[in-house]
């Protein structure tokens, strides 16, 4: 045998090929951008596909819908409170694996006073990256610290 990159004989033709063909060189440096760069892609197009189909199933679902969660408080794993509105009436529920409860039906004016009680939403993930609004105004830190 002549090596490696011994002529090749295409049967047939009669052509003989006597260089071998170019390599291009592929380190980890390339294959590592390679896997980068395809992991971004994949990561932005799950994000584009789960914003899609949610703007369009959360559409759907409240356009139909008579029912709707006011509020949710997790009591542990497998057990929570509901506040559910359904056609204008609202229902205290107790969630757990195996049952389902109406505690209490509450009118509009506890409802308020619960949802005027609870702590601010959480930020998104969105406005946590850029700093965005948070409970706390933005002026409100400057003066703290320096007459300490």
């Amino acid at each position: 045998m002549g090596g490696l990159w011994s002529p090749i004989h295409l049967s047939g033709v009669g052509l003989l090929l006597s260089e071998p063909p170019e390599l291009t060189p592929t380190g980890f440096g390339a294959a590592l951008l390679k896997m980068v760069a395809a992991l971004v892609l994949v990561c932005v197009l799950a994000y584009v596909a789960l914003r899609l189909a949610r703007r369009h199933l959360v559409a759907r679902q409240t356009q139909r819908s008579t029912m709707r969660v006011v509020e949710r408080c997790p009591l542990s794993a497998r057990q929570s409170l509901w506040i559910v509105e359904v056609g204008g009436r609202y229902f205290l529920i107790g969630a757990t694996e195996g049952a389902i409860a109406k505690l209490a039906e509450l009118d509009e004016e506890q409802v308020n006073a619960i949802r005027a009680d609870a702590p601010p939403a959480p930020r998104s993930f969105w406005e946590t990256l850029r700093g965005g609004p948070s409970g706390k105004e933005k002026g409100e830190d400057k003066g703290k610290g320096e007459g300490s």
